[in-house]
């Protein structure tokens, strides 16, 4: 009996020791992490504590306030990491009072309820997979915009490709033509390849880039008008897109009476689209290429403008 007692007791310390010994790891490798960033000439700043005692790694970065050289800028009351002391490649991100991003375009605020992530990597830190998902979630910039039990899943399929998904049930907004404070449900799924291979530290210094959007499916959906699209898109060094997608409206007259477009803009495009709709057989349903092209966008014969920049900030 002494023997076992002993040999619990030697087992506890030993796993006590483990346990401090790695909540000091983290802790050093987190305020490590920040001298180097201010070494870069970063401003950063964040109280930090580890918890969890005996089977967890619990990370709480209290305060935390990130810059870059360039302005833009990351500040959150609170963000954990919370993971297990025996699964070191997979962690749980929260933001249970939301966070601040700011950059040349302006201050976008986010905030909700169960607001987390769940993040998979490789033992030198490759992103395997993140989830990310909330029970809602909104953003506030230059319009507000709320999301009901959003899920976003990013998974490595093969080399720089990455599977994606974008799942809401509702999509509400304070000002929108189209009205979406009524929209049903909103999904996204294609296969992205980026430039780089998505990893914690590249997201301080230059951010994986997509180089090549295979959209299998993205609808829209709001009262009566369902939009969708597909297609290929290569994408330059400089973000701009070339190939086409297929745009799918079904009700376009209904979207395009709440479009808030001048009358006699409204009029020409009513009857240019409706010319279109009737080739397809249906005139409640427009199917045309949305093309980009020498860094101009055409929907079917019509010409829309620039083509716009797909680049991570």
């Amino acid at each position: 009996m002494k023997r076992l007692i002993a040999i619990i007791l030697a087992a506890a310390l030993g796993w006590s020791g483990l346990w401090a010994y790695e909540a000091y790891s983290l802790r050093g490798a987190v305020a490590d992490w920040l001298d180097a960033r201010r070494a870069e000439g970063w401003e950063a700043s964040a109280r930090i504590k580890v918890r969890g005692f005996p089977s967890r790694l619990d990370l709480t970065l209290s305060d935390l306030s990130l810059t870059d050289p360039e302005g833009r800028s990351l500040s959150a009351p609170i963000l954990q990491s919370l993971g297990l002391t025996y699964k070191p490649g997979h962690h749980i991100l929260a933001l249970p009072r939301g966070a601040v991003l700011t950059d040349g375009a302006g201050r976008l605020e986010i905030s909700g309820d169960g607001i987390r992530a769940s993040l998979t990597e490789t033992a030198d830190g490759q992103w395997l997979r993140l989830i990310a998902e909330a029970e809602t979630l909104t953003l506030s910039g230059r319009e507000d915009i709320s999301f009901a039990r959003p899920i976003f899943d990013l998974r490595l399929t093969e080399g720089l490709t990455y599977r994606t998904t974008l799942t809401a049930q509702a999509l509400a907004a304070t000002a929108s033509p189209l009205r979406p404070d009524q929209a049903r449900a909103v999904e996204i799924l294609s296969d992205i390849t980026f430039d780089t291979d998505w990893r914690l530290d590249n997201l301080t210094d230059q951010r994986p880039q997509p180089t090549r959007i295979d959209l299998d499916h993205a609808s829209y959906t709001v009262d009566e008008i369902d939009i969708s699209l597909a297609g290929l898109l290569d994408i330059s060094a400089s973000g701009t897109p070339s190939g086409a997608l297929t745009l799918r409206a079904e009700n376009w007259q209904a979207a395009l009476d709440r479009a808030g477009l001048p009358d006699s803009l409204t009029d020409m495009l009513s009857s240019t689209l409706g010319m279109a709709a009737s080739l397809s057989g249906r005139a409640d349903t427009l199917d045309l290429p949305l093309t980009f092209r020498n860094g101009k966008t055409l929907l079917g014969p019509l010409p829309l403008g620039p083509a716009p920049t797909i680049k991570l900030p």
